[in-house]
């Protein structure tokens, strides 16, 4: 009993997280599909990298989703920041968006996602005007003197459904 415990424990830390990757990589397609309709003449490249991308920029459109209605904007703003300090993490590489999404050989704009927080995706869409397009830039470089269009993605009914999209455009110096 004692060798097949490990075993155990290794298979279900798996298939939780296959479950997880799954429901993640479902959100990420309901999301590009709700760009894709909104935005017909765009050629989206999603990449396979997934970006921090904080929360901070939309106080405005969560306070009440984390219960901070009427309450100092200065807490709310500190809080914001811990969460997205906690919640930080390096850019990687996620299979999952790689299967999911096709590669574009002429693409307009690219596509970043953050990682999924409880019930909200964050993700940011770069147009590619002054970029050679068959050498696609890095993070990097597109927010150095660069703009983009973040989005907040809030769900429901456990990610089944988009309750809210909120964007807002972002200026790099």
């Amino acid at each position: 009993m004692k060798k097949l415990y490990p075993l155990l424990l290794t298979i279900t830390v798996f298939a939780f997280g296959c479950i997880k990757a799954k429901k993640d990589t479902e959100e990420y397609l309901k999301a590009y599909e709700y760009l894709s309709k909104k935005h017909p003449h765009m050629v989206i490249q999603v990449m396979d990298t997934l970006q921090h991308i904080g929360l901070t920029a939309f106080s405005d459109y969560i306070t009440e989703c984390f219960g901070f209605e009427g309450k100092s904007s200065t807490d709310f703003i500190l809080y914001l920041n811990s969460l997205d300090e906690q919640n930080h993490f390096p850019s990687y590489f996620s299979s999952e968006v790689s299967k999911a999404f096709k590669s574009h050989k002429d693409p307009t704009h690219i596509l970043y996602f953050s990682k999924r927080y409880k019930d909200y995706l964050l993700l940011e869409m770069f147009e590619l005007g002054k970029y050679n397009r068959k050498v696609l830039p890095d993070y990097k470089s597109l927010t150095t003197m660069g703009q983009s269009d973040q989005y907040l993605f809030v769900f429901e009914d456990n990610g089944k459904s988009i309750k809210e999209v909120h964007k807002l455009t972002m200026a790099y110096n």
